[in-house]
Order: structure tokens, then sequence, then C-alpha cells
């Protein structure tokens, strides 16, 4: 993979985004120096959620009446942080919107990516 895999542009200011963990944190920690604490637990974030999406994407794997028995105790685990994620942002919690505007694109990159490569 080539060092930067792809870049967002808001507001005309361009955000590359490295390729690996380390190397993505200490990218987004140049373009928000004070933002170390966010970027961490960004991280945290969706690592926790990386964790859990295999048994959400499992139910597709798996034959429809076993899907139908155990499919929603293997939604569970991911829609309860998709539902976390939504409250949040709907509750208007966001206080610093600026450094996580290129985050989120990051993170919607990633799902347009898993859902593209699921099909």
């Amino acid at each position: 993979m080539p060092e930067t895999y792809d870049r967002t542009v808001i507001d005309g200011r361009i955000f590359s985004f490295a390729a690996g963990i380390e190397r993505f944190r200490e990218g987004m920690k140049q373009y928000f120096p004070r933002e170390g604490r966010s970027i961490g637990k960004y991280i945290r974030t969706l690592r926790a959620v990386n964790r859990v999406s295999g048994l959400y994407y499992a139910e597709k794997a798996i034959p429809a009446p076993a899907a139908a028995l155990a499919g929603s105790l293997l939604r569970a685990p991911f829609l309860r942080w998709a539902k976390r994620s939504r409250c949040r942002t709907q509750a208007g919690r966001e206080r610093q919107a600026r450094s996580r505007q290129p985050m989120l694109g990051h993170m919607l990159e990633l799902a347009r990516r898993d859902l593209i490569d699921s099909k």
C-alpha cells in the first residue's frame, strides 16, 4: 500500500491519510497538534468497531435458517456502536468539529470500501 492511501478535501484544505495506524495518528497530529487525545480516542474506537464487525458480517455468510436464529445476536455488538455514533451526532456533542471532519471523512471512506468489498 502506498504511504498515502487516500485524501479528502474539506473547505479547500487537503487532508492526506497515511497507511498504517501510527503514521495515520502522526499525520492527524500534524494537522491538529492540540487534539492528540481525541485522535487517540478515535483510533481506539475504530479498533473496537473493527473487532465486532466480523460478527455483523458473519450473519451474511451463514445459512439463512441459522441467520434467522442467531442474526440479532451477531449484529448486536456492532449495532451498539452504530447507534451510539448516530445518537452522539444527533445530539450535537461534537466539540472540535474542525478536527473531526477529516476523521469523519476517513470513517465514511472505510465504510464505503467495506460495502463495495462485501458485494
